[in-house]
């Protein structure tokens, strides 16, 4: 048995290599999402070639600052920013958060007067499609996290909890009682030989109940019988 759960567990997938496998991979697209901005054309006018600019003509050769500048910064920083990330929540707020600030600076800079023939160029859709990709896959992360897979339900089996038996009630501690006295049997009393009821030097008869050692009649000794 513990064979085929050994088995079993080494034909799932791991799950934490997984996981850090998606993060290069999400770090990796907001590298190309800032080498999409910064040098692939992302601008240009319609029908003129020779009019495309990339990020690094707009941050390092603009001679002036402004609004659609610093937007455009921030889409460039927010691709920097996915690199250093690891939570999913974090890369859909800053892929998403890439997207809209550079649209905002590509807006701005087309609503002045005489810009309206500026385009999106093939480095603007590649930076959108990145930070799209990274959005979406930080949303299926996200997801997959609230509702916990079959997988790794059988990789961390949560087994039921054994049920708590009340424990049992400690009663008072009995009474020491002191231990019962032991029997002895009554030892057999020597019976006492009986007195003679006549003298037997002199035949003189004693009187009863005789305590009397010697014949009151001669004086001389009785002689009790001995016991049997």
């Amino acid at each position: 048995m513990e064979t085929n759960n050994n088995a079993f567990q080494n034909n799932m997938p791991n799950t934490g290599n997984n996981m850090l496998t998606i993060n290069i991979i999400l770090k990796i697209c907001g590298a190309l999402a800032v080498i999409f901005l910064m040098f692939l054309p992302v601008a240009g006018c319609k029908n003129y070639s020779e009019y495309n600019v990339n990020g690094y003509d707009l941050i390092f050769k603009s001679t002036k600052i402004d609004i659609s500048l610093i937007f455009f910064i921030l889409s460039v920083l927010c691709g920097l920013a996915i690199i250093f990330f690891n939570k999913p929540i974090q890369f859909i707020i800053v892929s998403l958060s890439g997207i809209v600030t550079f649209l905002i600076s590509f807006f701005i800079v087309k609503s002045k007067e005489g810009m309206q023939i500026v385009e999106l160029k093939i480095g603007a859709y590649l930076a959108i499609l990145a930070f799209l990709a990274i959005a979406v896959i930080g949303f299926i992360i996200n997801a997959s996290k609230k509702t916990q897979p079959i997988s790794s339900q059988f990789q961390n089996p949560q087994y039921p909890q054994q049920p708590q038996y009340p424990q049992q009630p400690q009663y008072a501690q009995q009474p020491q009682y002191p231990p019962p006295p032991q029997y002895t049997p009554p030892q057999p009393q020597k019976q006492q030989p009986p007195k003679p009821k006549f003298c037997t030097k002199c035949g003189n008869k004693f009187p009863e109940n005789f305590q009397a050692q010697f014949c009151p009649g001669c004086g001389s000794k009785i002689q009790f019988p001995k016991s049997s």
